[in-house]
């Protein structure tokens, strides 16, 4: 070998040995350099990868239980016995009294929602223990049906996820026992919720019945708003529908099975059980934003502002209530109090012989489908000033509100001189009464307001004689030519072209 090859070789070597060196360094110590941080990054990536691949695993989810009658800690024995790598997570709004005596594994662990204030935010945070591909919603009191049990659940999400992209979750019936098929139609608009049975199904956007096992991938999960809220397969479904995702029903054999009946020998728990249950559905639907839920069945439950309640939003700011700012439109139990107040006013100004007529938005409303616009907040009417002294409620109330024998309030409105009838002392949804006086054949009145565009004066021709018009399921008192008046109050189109009070387009 010539002297030249020679060096080069050293050269060569010599570079090979630094490297070597480096490498050495930078795996003994994270301070030698950046390319020690990336290749530690680089490496525990890679591992956490080959911990999940080798785990194909399962995270456990208990969450529904009772603090006074439970079977969590033998439930979470029994799950950890079934799959030595799975997580067992026990979640709780607080911390459980009387305490759980939860088995001493280091794959089982207990979070509080609340949280302690010398702890972590993390401390409450179940994600935080969550690093498997699948979690598993499990009632309290269920058992695995086999070891081979686990696998074949994964088989049929996984068969059942490449035949349909739509299915995102399983669900497992117990001891063999028959789960409805539920049709969801969630229309967040008008705060409502629609449940229709399937019986047979097999694909589905609810399971009904009896409780389930529900297994599906930890992304879908995570990427639910409230994947923690209570009752909680429930409220998995609704927020999984919304999302326009599937649930497949396991109708084979049965893979999980329900080893403990909690609440069968003490009938104060069980409706203590019952109790928690109901007021936890409305809760949770109130979250949601659901105010209305149709069953099936036509039972009709109401989850918004009642007589005894505050109404469902705040002061309305320049025309435009918050809730048309949510991209939301009237919660149906405002637009139900307001029929009713519709219903007892006008019943009561037409015995008495008072001059009246739907006005502005209300009108226009009736004009279009015969109820309140579906994002309206009160219902105005007009009434000839002369006649107030006809109504005993208009005039006792002048000075001082009045509540009459069906807890309608009346009131001058503290804005002007018009009159308002609140659905109650506490909701404050109401019908204002706004009186008009002739003045050689026009109609006008004192209280004008820049924000209702309609507020303008207009020929008495208008009401001699009145018009008819359906409204709220009644006959209301309307202008002869509604078409004519509207659009001579609002603007042309105005009936065909609706439009929000900021005149945007709905």
């Amino acid at each position: 070998m010539c002297r030249r090859s020679w060096s080069l070789w050293i050269v060569l070597s010599a570079g090979l040995v630094n490297v070597m060196v480096l490498l050495y360094l930078t795996s003994r110590s994270c301070d030698v350099s950046a390319v020690c941080n990336d290749f530690k990054t680089r490496y525990r990536d890679s591992a956490d990868v080959h911990a999940r691949v080798v785990n194909k695993s399962i995270t456990f989810i208990l969450r529904e239980f009772e603090d006074f009658e439970n079977d969590v800690s033998d439930t979470a024995l029994s799950l950890s016995k079934t799959s030595a790598n799975a997580v067992i997570i026990v979640i709780a709004d607080n911390l459980p009294y009387p305490p759980l005596e939860l088995p001493q594994l280091e794959n089982v662990h207990l979070v509080s929602l609340r949280g302690l204030v010398e702890k972590p935010m993390s401390s409450s945070r179940p994600d935080t223990y969550i690093r498997s591909e699948y979690v598993a919603i499990i009632p309290d009191g269920v058992r695995v049906a086999g070891r081979s049990s686990l696998k074949r659940a994964l088989d049929l999400l996984e068969s059942q996820t490449m035949a349909n992209p739509l299915v995102t979750m399983a669900a497992f019936p117990l001891n063999n026992s028959t789960a409805d098929c539920i049709q969801l139609d969630i229309d967040t608009k008008r705060w409502t919720a629609n449940f229709d049975v399937v019986h047979n199904g097999d694909v589905c956007d609810a399971v009904g019945g009896h409780p389930t096992v529900l297994l599906l991938k930890t992304n879908t999960y995570l990427d639910l708003s409230y994947p923690y809220l209570r009752p909680f397969q429930p409220a998995i479904f609704i927020q999984n529908s919304l999302r326009g995702h599937k649930v497949t029903v396991n109708r084979q054999k049965a893979l999980f099975y329900q080893s403990v009946e909690l609440f069968k020998n003490d009938m104060h728990k069980k409706w203590k059980h019952e109790q928690k249950e109901r007021k936890r559905m409305h809760e949770a639907f109130s979250i949601m934003g659901i105010k209305l839920v149709h069953y099936a069945t036509g039972q009709d439950d109401w989850y918004g502002c009642g007589k005894e309640t505050p109404r469902c939003f705040g002061t309305v700011v320049n025309d435009m209530p918050e809730f048309i700012y949510q991209n939301r439109w009237t919660p149906p139990c405002c637009l139900q109090a307001l029929r009713i107040t519709v219903h007892h006013v006008f019943k009561i100004l037409k015995e008495q012989d008072v001059r009246f007529w739907l006005e502005g938005g209300s009108l226009l409303g009736a004009a279009r489908n015969g109820d309140i616009i579906p994002w309206d907040y009160d219902v105005d009417i007009g009434i000839y000033s002369d006649d107030i002294v006809k109504s005993t409620q208009l005039v006792s109330c002048q000075s001082e509100a009045h509540e009459d024998d069906e807890g309608f309030v009346w009131e001058r409105a503290s804005e002007g001189e018009f009159f308002r009838v609140q659905y109650s002392q506490s909701n404050h949804l109401h019908v204002d009464i706004f009186p008009f006086r002739s003045v050689n054949g026009t109609m006008t009145k004192n209280t004008w307001f820049k924000t209702h565009r309609q507020d303008r004066e207009f020929p008495e021709a208008f009401l001699k004689p009145f018009g008819s018009i359906h409204f709220v399921g009644i006959e209301a008192p309307v202008p002869n030519n509604v078409r004519k008046f509207l659009e001579f109050k609002f603007g042309e189109g105005v009936i065909d072209n609706p439009k929000y009070p900021n005149a945007q387009s709905v």
